[in-house]
């Protein structure tokens, strides 16, 4: 399928929103982000990359829910690399996102996510596994039941034993 070729308007919008992620205003990197996802393409979703290595954790937890809510195929790949996001809500979110895309990319992403070094995190890949329906995804919660964190083994219990 190919993609239409963004109207001129639009690619001027694009822009302006690809300036407004360098203002040094919090709020407006959030806003031009939200515009972002509204937009829905390629070359907007190749700008969230830029910010998801902006120094506002607010700003990068932004960017990963826009990912997880448009139709690029570079979204899933960005997501997956926010999986090594310094901080644990960035992390969590995005498995939260790829869950949602689900599919069999999303369970070798997930799988990742289950050693990640915060339990948080753990839990909620765990309960991502237990809503993508993959042959692979039940192997993966038995991994689980071993987890040093007992909210993450009674999750995977749980899940197993539904």
């Amino acid at each position: 399928m190919q993609v239409p070729r963004p109207i001129p308007q639009q690619t001027g919008i694009l822009a302006d929103l690809q300036l407004a992620l360098t203002d040094s205003s919090e709020a407006q990197r959030i806003e031009a982000i939200r515009g972002l996802e509204e937009i829905d393409g390629p070359d907007a979703t190749r700008a969230l990359a830029v910010v998801l290595r902006d120094p506002s954790v607010r700003v990068r937890l932004e960017a990963v829910e826009a990912l997880g809510s448009v139709s690029a195929n570079i979204a899933f790949e960005l997501l997956v690399a926010a999986l090594d996001d310094a901080d644990r809500d960035v992390r969590e979110t995005a498995v939260e996102m790829l869950a949602e895309i689900g599919g069999s990319k999303a369970i070798t992403a997930l799988a990742y996510a289950m050693h990640d070094v915060d339990a948080d995190v753990r839990l909620e890949a765990v309960d991502a596994l237990t809503e993508i329906e993959d042959p692979r995804a039940p192997g993966l919660l038995q991994l689980a039941l071993a987890d040093a964190e007992r909210r993450v083994r009674e999750a995977a219990s749980a899940s197993l034993n539904d």
